[in-house]
């Protein structure tokens, strides 16, 4: 909503007010149709959206109105949803439909969304019973049905959009002036409103994560696309900005293992592999290599039966001791045997036999001490999965990795990191040696616009930015030592987009999630200590703050102390967040401050993140800084 929009909709409000002082209730017009574009969009639930356009005459008030023109589908309905919240005053909604025709049992709903997706429905309005001409529709809240679609906890108060429901039958209909109405409705709204004053405290004695490895990403060879020269030079200077500490590197055994059992290692697969590695060699970049099975199709190699064949086991022994041994690729630190293997490796029993398998051959060949199994690698966090490979391979696996791909509403809500303390939990509790591994997030994504595998409809928006930011705080907060983004460059894989940037084809174009997750990387290096922060805050217990922080002490290096990188998320739309950082003992810093927000940000002509400004902290007694609304800050002293 724009300045001017919200200026009209508070001087109607202020108008009201005046006209019918003493008198209830506020009313507070939440859209009045009168900007070129209103924010309203097709709900993405499998239904059919009615066609929507702004009609500049016959409107209720001012100038302009909405028309919607809804073709009922066979499943019977189409959404449309807009972004809406409620500060717990609201009594009811009101609007103003006019008729132009509908048929049959044509009926508009109106359903209210909290953010973990639980919903609230109201009565529907038969539209061939209203009567010509503009006629007021007022739906009370307390006849909205609770419909338990998310967390199944009613919070009305989270609610975060509106959907007009569309039902039943054809029809065409205008509308107006959608409104809240409620007992002192602008006091309410105005109160949460209100800048959220946040006091952090680190508690250096509280450590959630020590010996990081880093916030990376998916990063596959380019075996399905041509990249230009100029190209790879562009993405090698992105990835040295960034300071990549961790990839995940697709490998198959097909690309190298030839019929009767010889090797090929020069084919083209190969070649840019080792493009790939070299990168990540000279930068110091700790690879996850992740051989993709050898059940599927395109993942057949010649002479491997399955997961469980041992030469499936002999031959990844053999490449891996080219890789490390022959052509000196050190930064292989890690081993994921099948991608998420409970989609891929023919069942639980063949995974389980070919990591044992490949454990026994990496033994044989002397790789144990220098590669590391990790696993499950499980898609979804399959909790059956993920326990059995804890109870039965705990012995073999060295680290423990899942993915998932999480909701925003689960994000936003804040349950994500409860989400990976629980599966973390498990391993802690039942492998006595688990606080020795590590806990990897080997995919990290949105979920919600997710067109698996190829991509997701949210990836070029300001929001994705914001989501990817707020993941990796609660999933590092929750004990992981990596999380890895699917994925760093649309290149790897022909038609996808889930990228830091786009493909060749499409000019490498960054996307506004490179800003969070560069930092991230970047001001977070190996070897980093996550500790604990104790926030109080002064928003009201029926509207929290939406507010998260993550607190990171990088190692000490060449006799120079190991700075501090600090990421505040305020996932509120609503209010700023005034926080006050203490450190007790940290003395004073400098710190850069960089903003994510969705009008401006600073960069370099490259694109890369540029601080707003270098300050001066005392984090003994505290630093304030300002978080505006759904942004994220990051502030650190780390030198790279």
């Amino acid at each position: 909503m724009s300045y001017g929009h919200m200026l009209r909709c508070w001087i109607f409000v202020l108008a009201c007010t005046a006209a019918f002082a003493g008198a209830a209730p506020d009313r507070v017009v939440i859209e009045d149709f009168e900007e070129e574009k209103p924010p309203l969009s097709p709900n993405q639930d499998g239904g059919t959206p009615p066609a929507f356009s702004i009609a500049d005459r016959d409107a209720k008030s001012g100038k302009k109105c909405l028309r919607l023109e809804y073709r009922n589908p066979d499943k019977g309905y189409g959404n449309l949803r807009m972004p809406v919240w409620l500060s717990g005053a609201e009594e009811a909604v009101e609007l103003w439909v006019r008729r132009e025709k509908a048929e049959g049992k044509a009926t508009l709903h109106i359903w209210l969304f909290e953010e973990d997706g639980d919903a609230w429905l109201s009565p529907g309005t038969a539209l061939t019973t209203l009567q010509k001409g503009w006629q007021a529709v007022r739906l009370k809240l307390s006849d909205f049905r609770y419909d338990p679609r998310g967390d199944k906890v009613k919070s009305i108060g989270s609610v975060s959009r509106m959907l007009l429901g569309c039902n039943y039958a054809d029809f065409v209909i205008f509308v107006d002036g959608i409104t809240f109405v409620g007992k002192d409705l602008v006091a309410g709204r105005k109160k949460t409103m209100e800048e959220v004053e946040i006091s952090c405290e680190v508690d250096s004695k509280t450590t959630l994560c020590s010996d990081f490895i880093g916030i990376g990403a998916e990063w596959n060879p380019y075996v399905w696309l041509d990249v230009p020269e100029e190209h790879w030079k562009s993405i090698e200077e992105r990835i040295r900005w960034m300071k990549l500490p961790a990839a995940r590197i697709l490998m198959l055994a097909r690309w190298c293992v030839r019929e009767g059992g010889t090797f090929d290692w020069e084919s083209r697969e190969m070649k840019i592999l080792y493009r790939h590695l070299d990168i990540c060699q000279k930068e110091g970049i700790t690879v996850f290599l992740t051989d993709w099975g050898c059940v599927r199709d395109w993942v057949k190699a010649p002479g491997i039966a399955n997961t469980a064949d041992p030469k499936y086991a002999g031959t990844i022994g053999a490449y891996l001791d080219h890789l490390i041994n022959k052509k000196g690729y050190s930064c292989i630190r890690y081993f994921i045997l099948v991608n998420e293997p409970n989609c891929e490796a023919g069942g639980y029993e063949d995974w389980k036999k070919g990591v044992l398998n490949v454990a026994k051959e990496l033994k044989a060949r002397k790789l144990d001490g220098h590669v590391t199994i990790a696993g499950s690698d499980a898609s979804q966090v399959d909790g059956t999965w993920h326990r059995n490979a804890v109870d039965q391979l705990q012995g073999t696996l060295g680290a423990y990795d899942l993915h998932l791909y999480a909701g925003d509403g689960e994000v936003k809500a804040g349950r994500l990191e409860g989400r990976w303390q629980n599966l973390w939990g498990y391993a802690l509790a039942k492998d006595p040696k688990a606080k020795g591994k590590r806990f990897v997030v080997g995919e990290a994504g949105l979920n919600d616009g997710a067109v698996h595998p190829r991509g997701n409809n949210n990836i070029d928006s300001y929001h994705y930015g914001i989501f990817m930011a707020d993941y990796a705080v609660q999933a590092v907060r929750a004990g992981s030592h990596a999380v890895l983004a699917w994925m760093l460059c649309d290149n790897s894989h022909k038609g996808f987009f889930w990228g830091c940037w786009s493909n060749s084809e499409k000019g490498l174009e960054l996307r506004p999630w490179f800003y969070t997750w560069s930092l991230l990387s970047r001001y977070i290096p190996p070897g980093s200590t996550i500790h604990a922060v104790k926030q109080t805050s002064s928003a009201p217990p029926a509207h929290p703050a939406q507010v998260r922080i993550l607190a990171a002490k990088a190692p000490d290096a060449g006799g120079k102390k190991g700075g501090w990188t600090f990421c505040v998320v305020n996932r509120d739309t609503r209010r700023e967040a005034s926080v006050t950082l203490r450190v007790p003992g940290a003395g004073t810093a400098k710190l850069a401050r960089y903003v994510y927000r969705e009008k401006v940000r600073r960069t370099d002509t490259r694109g890369f993140p540029v601080s707003e400004a270098t300050e001066s902290a005392d984090l003994t007694k505290g630093h304030a800084v300002t978080c505006p609304k759904n942004a994220v800050v990051i502030l650190t002293s780390v030198e790279r």
